[in-house]
């Protein structure tokens, strides 16, 4: 029989869900149920072109949540064995059918487009908010299940796409991840996916802090002495080197004495006053030679 043809030519998927029916296992409470075949023994084969899935659609805990799924369908195009991620590829997408989804746009790159592809990983924001619109108003207890990884600490956030109910979720002590090349009190994301603190985050060896951010000592920044100035000023730069800084000026209203900046005596003089070794210039009066 074909996979997907409808009830009245006898489908798998149709047999499938009237045979868990028929066993006793079918019922609200199974979330979805789904069949992974391969050859088939009558010689089914996808080599001439067909569906090698399909599933009941919107249908989680529901009466039809169910699914089939053609696991071998690589050998009939000629694979030596099948691919893992493209059978956990096929399965994923007839969930999400299951789960409220329907599908993207061919080649779209989103887990729902209608054929399997390399490189296909998520789901698109269209079939979350589809699926989201599915289970949210299911009563968690009928038949979603707490999602718990194998640590046993459910991790929420983009893994989870709000599938399951996850609770409450506790934080694993002290792991905080903070963006690389950070620096100074940085903020972070928890194990949960909430936000966390780390302070003092330091950066390394031949870097230095410069707002918030690790910058090579390559651009290190020269500071020099306070109130010093002339040629070839030493100083030390971020990264605590020594370094040099030519031609070292005085603020306004100072002047340059031996290397020292010095107020000024001729600054604030007036005009009339402004004699000696001061010089009146665009309207200030300064030392000559300042």
């Amino acid at each position: 029989p074909e996979i997907c043809g409808s009830a009245s030519n006898n489908d798998v998927l149709y047999q499938f869900r009237v045979n868990s029916f028929l066993s006793g296992t079918a019922g609200s409470n199974t979330g979805q149920s789904h069949l992974f075949f391969g050859k088939s023994t009558n010689g089914y084969s996808c080599n001439g072109g067909c569906s090698i899935g399909c599933a009941y659609l919107d249908n989680t805990c529901g009466s039809a949540g169910y699914g089939v799924n053609y696991m071998m369908y690589e050998l009939d195009f000629g694979a030596s064995s099948p691919t893992l991620y493209k059978q956990s590829l096929l399965y994923t997408h007839e969930a999400g059918h299951t789960a409220g989804s329907d599908h993207d746009a061919s080649n779209s790159g989103f887990v729902m487009q209608p054929s399997i592809s390399n490189g296909v990983t998520a789901f698109s924001p269209s079939s979350i908010s589809q699926i989201n619109s599915h289970i949210d108003p299911i009563t968690k207890s009928q038949c979603v299940q707490t999602a718990i990884r194998g640590n046993g600490v459910c991790t929420q956030g983009a893994e989870d796409w709000d599938f399951f109910d996850c609770g409450s979720c506790t934080p694993s002590p002290g792991v905080c991840n903070t963006p690389t090349g950070s620096c100074g009190s940085v903020q972070g994301t928890d194990t949960c996916g909430g936000s966390c603190t780390v302070f003092n985050v330091e950066c390394g060896s031949a870097e230095f802090c410069n707002s918030g951010t690790c910058v090579s000592c390559t651009n290190a920044i020269c500071t020099t002495p306070a109130g010093s100035c002339g040629s070839n000023v030493g100083g030390t730069d971020s990264c605590g080197n020594a370094c040099t800084l030519s031609n070292v000026g005085c603020s306004s209203g100072q002047l340059c004495n031996t290397g020292t900046c010095q107020v000024d005596p001729c600054a604030g003089l007036s005009k009339r006053k402004c004699k000696g070794s001061c010089i009146f210039q665009q309207g200030v009066c300064r030392s000559i030679g300042a």
